[in-house]
């Protein structure tokens, strides 16, 4: 009886540390990147990531042309060269960045699945898919589109619309799952668009918090639709400038996991309770992917020093791992859109050939300053190193 007492034991405490830590080969270490090239890519080798998140914009898919597919293209071999992935985040841009002039009074659900449908069976070795991201800011594009405001109905409208961009956007996406010949290697997966924010964040003058705009959008898809929820990954950005990860992240990530436990009932439709509980619970081991994470270092703007944001870094990334259904934990970004010197003169483009004319803080998130590492890339590097098999 003592030995089977034991024997469970061991059971018991090797089931606690698989369930509570994994290795970083299972956490998809990824960052962002708005500017791909192939010395991004080199550099993402050297920082250790898997995963390049970069972004396609609904509008422009009409006006590419042969050399701006390959282009893209390239992208995508130059990634599995690395042993990179690539997550397409698709915009639902007002604007084209082909043709600056070109505008939509709103978005369009068909639309929108449209040009995914066009771009998820032009790159069919692309597995990896996002919706339109901070979709509870009442700036977001989404949401001004549909009248903007703060207003609940304002809310209700904008959520809406989304349930319906998710639910055709799903539907893509499954649909190339079962047709698409090509797609051998793995299933094509659909992220949801990352929530802004953390506990307490929001308010009536940014928007909704992460867990009460999920909870709208849950409610609203299950008044027409039932089944799995219209996403493979719930995302999730949970920005902080200054405050360290450890003091909120685990919060983010669960209040986020308790709405979703209310509200998935694939089976909701059968009254039985066995099943209903059985399949609540498994609502809630959809993957988390944080696929935006980081700080600024603009001093002008208060920004955090590199020395203090790479152990923020560190902490991001312990966290996020110990943590067992998040599966993608993205940094926001791997290079700056600027580089930035002790003096104002002396800011230097990366990405242009003219200076930046008013520093702000969203050009300066880089891992990567000017093409050197910085404090918080080797911490992040140190991280991965630590955390493969030996």
């Amino acid at each position: 009886m003592a030995i089977v007492k034991l024997f469970l034991i061991l059971v018991l405490i090797t089931s606690l540390n698989s369930a509570t830590s994994k290795r970083v080969s299972e956490l998809k270490v990824g960052t962002v990147e708005q500017h791909f090239d192939e010395e991004v890519v080199w550099l993402m080798g050297r920082l250790g990531t898997k995963v390049i998140r970069t972004d396609l914009w609904i509008s422009d898919y009409r006006f590419y042309g042969r050399s701006e597919i390959e282009k893209l293209r390239k992208w995508i071999d130059i990634g599995k060269e690395n042993g990179i992935e690539i997550l397409f985040q698709v915009h639902d841009s007002e604007f084209s960045h082909l043709e600056p002039g070109w505008f939509q009074e709103s978005l369009d659900p068909e639309y929108y699945e449209e040009m995914l449908r066009a771009y998820v069976w032009t790159f069919p070795d692309v597995t990896l898919w996002q919706l339109p991201s901070e979709q509870n800011l009442k700036w977001s594009q989404w949401h001004k589109s549909q009248g903007g405001g703060v207003t609940h109905g304002d809310w209700s409208k904008s959520i809406s619309n989304y349930v319906e961009l998710a639910k055709r956007a799903y539907d893509v996406v499954r649909h190339a799952n079962r047709h698409d010949l090509r797609r051998r290697h793995s299933q094509a997966k659909l992220f949801f668009g990352g929530l802004s924010g953390y506990p307490g964040a929001a308010n009536s003058s940014i928007g909704l918090h992460a867990d009460q705009w999920l909870d709208m959008f849950l409610e609203l898809y299950y008044q027409k639709y039932s089944g799995h929820p219209p996403f493979d990954l719930l995302a999730l950005h949970p920005y902080n400038q200054g405050v360290h990860p450890g003091e909120y992240l685990k919060d983010s990530i669960e209040s986020l996991e308790r709405v979703l436990y209310e509200h998935y009932r694939p089976y909701r439709r059968v009254p039985s309770p066995v099943r209903a509980r059985t399949h609540v619970k498994r609502g809630t081991r959809i993957p988390i992917a944080i696929t935006e994470y980081g700080h600024f270092t603009l001093p002008a703007a208060g920004g955090m020093d590199h020395l203090t944001r790479g152990e923020h870094y560190k902490a991001f990334l312990e966290i996020t791992n110990s943590m067992p259904r998040v599966e993608y934990a993205f940094m926001y970004e791997i290079s700056d859109a600027y580089c930035w010197s002790e003096k104002a003169i002396a800011n230097v483009p990366c990405y242009a050939d003219n200076p930046e004319p008013v520093p702000h803080p969203e050009h300066h998130f880089g891992l990567f300053t000017n093409r050197i590492m910085t404090n918080a890339a080797f911490k992040v590097r140190d991280f991965i190193l630590s955390q493969q098999d030996p």
